[in-house]
């Protein structure tokens, strides 16, 4: 059943390199290279497209430029199907400022839609949670690598910011300041934003840096009198994802209502809508994993990211 402009996961490696505070993904700080084989891939690549035609792919891993090497041995892979495949998925963004020879080797691979975790551009927050770059250096680099991509197959790329509302450090100016610069140098690519959850308990028994000992990183849990001012004026349905009392579903993972020095969880909740109603104002592109079910009608990946995206908002 399956058909031929549907969008399919794959996965080349398994577990992150890096420890981000803020990461509950419990496969972290790996140093060895757990990626499949080259045969393997091509396998599995040229397989489904001599079935039912698929060219593309999300790719599932944490971070797919981790190693210069791996990314070389699967443009290669690429380079010996029979058709031109289109892959979207997580991309370290300081990696890839920093090492020029992952943007040839991406585009090689055709690894064109590309979702970065920024989190933050204020340089303190983005230190505070285990982006080393300065902030200043990774946002020209960013517009660099734009111009990279967009100069090669036809503009067919979609770059993706992923920001965090709530981390240390972060203000409303720090915030707006950020969202003024995605208005003025990333229009026609895309972003997205949402408040930071601290969680309290995991049934999947790993926590965040930042779950684990949330004082240290700033952060207290908002009294009973504090969370009712709040939520008196509010739909009780609006954060009830954030207050789901333990046991009532054994699924469900408990995140605190946190506040640090410069906002609260509802402020960020807040401040995101209002980012959101920006970037919905101004002419920013569905990011690069809404490519694969944005659209409704059968249209392969260059047909979708070359469609006026504008009101499919």
């Amino acid at each position: 059943y399956i058909e031929s402009d549907e969008w399919l996961t794959i996965e080349f490696s398994r577990g992150c390199i890096f420890n981000c505070a803020f990461c509950n993904f419990p496969v972290l700080g790996v140093r060895e290279d757990y990626s499949r084989s080259a045969s393997d891939a091509q396998e599995q690549l040229q397989d489904a497209f001599d079935r039912w035609g698929v060219t593309s792919y999300i790719v599932s891993d944490e971070t797919f430029n981790d190693r210069v090497d791996k990314i070389t041995k699967f443009a290669n892979v690429v380079e010996q199907l029979s058709f031109e495949p289109f892959f979207v998925g997580y991309i370290r963004p300081d990696l890839l400022v920093s090492r020029e020879q992952d943007r040839e080797e991406l585009l090689r691979m055709n690894f064109l839609g590309q979702f970065y975790g920024i989190e933050s551009f204020n340089n303190q927050s983005a230190k505070a949670v285990g982006k080393g770059m300065n902030t200043d250096r990774l946002a020209s680099g960013l517009l660099d690598v734009k111009k990279y991509f967009q100069s090669h197959k036809n503009k067919l790329y979609r770059g993706s910011i992923s920001l965090i509302t709530g981390l240390p450090f972060e203000t409303i100016d720090t915030i707006n300041s950020t969202v003024d610069w995605l208005i003025e140098n990333w229009q026609g690519e895309a972003f997205t934003i949402s408040p930071l959850g601290i969680q309290r308990d995991n049934r999947t028994n790993h926590l965040s840096k930042i779950s684990s000992d949330y004082v240290k990183y700033g952060y207290t849990v908002m009294s009973d009198e504090e969370i009712n001012v709040k939520l008196k004026n509010r739909a009780g349905s609006e954060l009830q994802h954030s207050s789901i009392a333990p046991g009532t579903n054994k699924f469900s993972v408990e995140e605190i209502y946190w506040k640090n020095d410069n906002m609260n969880y509802f402020d960020a909740v807040d401040i995101t809508k209002q980012v959101l109603e920006k970037k919905y104002a101004h002419n920013f592109a569905p990011n690069c994993h809404n490519l694969a079910y944005k659209f409704k009608t059968k249209l392969d990946a260059k047909q979708r990211l070359t469609l006026d995206f504008a009101k499919y908002n």
